[in-house]
């Protein structure tokens, strides 16, 4: 058995060398050959990892339908194997297949935000495509329709977390011009309420 793991193992890794130089038809045999093995020895997390990349062969020569169905599958074996990095790199992969090839944008914003939650909380580097958890935000916010500057919208905690972060930066003297600006706004806010009709401002100085 150790002898057919690595047996499998450079066979996946020559089929990467030969993805990388463009060589479809080599790597696809050998990702092939690697595959079957892993399957017939139970080398579950190879067998994702494996079809994660074969993924990405069918993808660069326009196969998005056999790519989509080889993420499936490691999705699957990864979710019961419980491995969260292999998880993670299906579907980020998935995400990005579905909402540029397959038109289907929903589900691949939310595979994405999937992805990026498990690299915040299992610390993971990056996919195997090479893929950074900036690089998948970055991807996530041009997805969102945000890549114009404006930052994808934040949860609620989140933006609380972010405005207290902000007024940390402020010096002193703008900490306390900032409180009384907000503390206008809310005045203002409670008197059109209750109908009152004088300004906030005007009120202070009689």
């Amino acid at each position: 058995m150790g002898d057919q793991a690595g047996e499998a193992a450079t066979l996946a890794d020559m089929g990467l060398a030969h993805m990388t130089n463009e060589q479809t038809e080599l790597a696809l045999a050998e990702y092939k050959q690697a595959l079957d093995i892993m399957s017939e020895i139970g080398e579950r997390d190879g067998e994702a990892r494996t079809r994660v990349r074969m993924a990405t062969l069918y993808r660069s020569t326009n196969q998005p339908a056999q790519a989509l169905e080889l993420l499936e599958q490691a999705l699957q074996v990864s979710r019961e194997q419980g491995n969260e990095a292999n998880e993670a790199f299906a579907l980020a992969d998935s995400g990005s297949l579905l909402h540029d090839d397959l038109n289907q944008s929903v589900e691949g914003i939310s595979r994405i935000k999937q992805a990026i939650v498990l690299f915040k909380t299992y610390h993971l580097s990056q996919t195997l495509g090479g893929q950074t958890r900036d690089q998948l935000q970055a991807l996530l916010a041009e997805m969102q329709g945000q890549s114009d500057g404006v930052p994808a919208q934040l949860e609620p905690e989140e933006q609380q977390e972010q405005s207290a972060h902000g007024l940390m930066q402020l010096e002193p003297q703008e900490q306390q011009e900032q409180a009384t600006s907000d503390s206008v706004q809310l005045e203002s806010q409670e008197q059109t309420k209750t109908g009152l009709k004088t300004p906030v401002i005007a009120s202070r100085c009689s």
